[in-house]
This record gives structure tokens, sequence and C-alpha cells, in this order.
């Protein structure tokens, strides 16, 4: 008897166990979208922040150009 009821016992913590690598792996799975996402927004940014100081290099220099004549 004591050894079935230990065995119920293992089971159960086998169970819970279980129960929370799949919880954790959820988790994790939605940590990672969310990484990608913001990886991908951060890119993103990069880009839009290039662009502007390409832009502004090219207003400065027009600027510059017509102070020179």
């Amino acid at each position: 008897m004591h050894i079935t009821s230990q065995y119920l016992v293992n089971k159960e913590k086998v169970v819970v166990a279980t129960s929370k690598v799949e919880a954790l792996e959820v988790k994790a799975f939605g940590l990672r979208k969310d990484l990608i996402a913001a990886r991908d927004a951060n890119n993103t940014s990069k880009e839009k922040i290039k662009t502007l100081f390409e832009q502004l290099s090219t207003e400065k220099l027009l600027v510059k150009q017509k102070d020179e004549q």
C-alpha cells in the first residue's frame, strides 16, 4: 500500500512539473516573439534615423551652398 501511495505522489509531482514546464515553454515562446518584434522595431527606427540624418546633411549642404553664393 505504501509503495502505491508513494507512486501516486511521485506521479502527481511529475504531472505538476510537466505542467510548469509547458507553461514556461509558452511564456518563453511569447517572450521570443516579443524580442523579435522589438528587434524589428529597433531596426526600423535605426533606418528612419539614418534617412533623417542623410536628409539633414543634404539640407545643411544646400544652406551652406546658398550662403556661399
